[in-house]
């Protein structure tokens, strides 16, 4: 009996994820990607405008991520991942220069939105509060858009 074959499109970290899984089932694999590199949205680039490496998709490798946490123990790869000890994520404005940093802090509470110096700047705890309850079940999501917003962009006139 011939091994069946399992082909995956895409070399994100759910294609490769789902390459694995087939792999460790005795399935044959065949990757298929558009793209010169596996890593999908995870990649590293070098940006001329900032003058510095770009780190895109690791907001995908958060610690509360199991399932990406799994994939690493189970490519071997745990002891080559590293990180900070607490999560400060550096953010820049390119039309205005403007700099800030998000820390969110290790509490299961997440008070740090509260603090303008740890939270994003301009945001305030209404929209973390419309955030949290589209998370609730039975509950359709709220826009998180004020009536003000809503109106520039037309969708109060039904356009899109």
């Amino acid at each position: 009996m011939t091994t069946p074959t399992v082909h995956i499109v895409g070399a994100g970290l759910a294609g490769l994820a789902a390459g694995l899984t087939a792999a460790e089932a005795g399935l044959k694999v065949r990757l298929h990607e558009a793209a010169p590199r596996a890593g999908g949205r995870c990649r590293t680039y070098w940006d001329a405008q900032l003058d510095a490496r770009i780190d895109n998709g690791n907001h995908l490798m958060m610690s509360g991520n199991t399932a990406v946490l799994d994939l690493v123990k189970r490519t071997g790869a745990q002891d080559q991942l590293v990180g900070p000890e607490i999560a400060v994520y550096p953010f820049i404005d390119l039309e205005t220069g403007r700099r800030w940093t998000v820390k969110p802090g290790l509490d299961r509470l997440p008070l740090w939105v509260l603090d303008p110096a740890r939270s994003v700047p301009g945001s305030y705890p209404p929209i973390f509060w419309k955030a949290c309850a589209c998370r609730s079940p039975g509950r359709t999501r709220p826009s998180l858009t004020s009536s003000a917003d809503a109106a520039r962009s037309g969708a109060d006139s039904g356009s899109r």
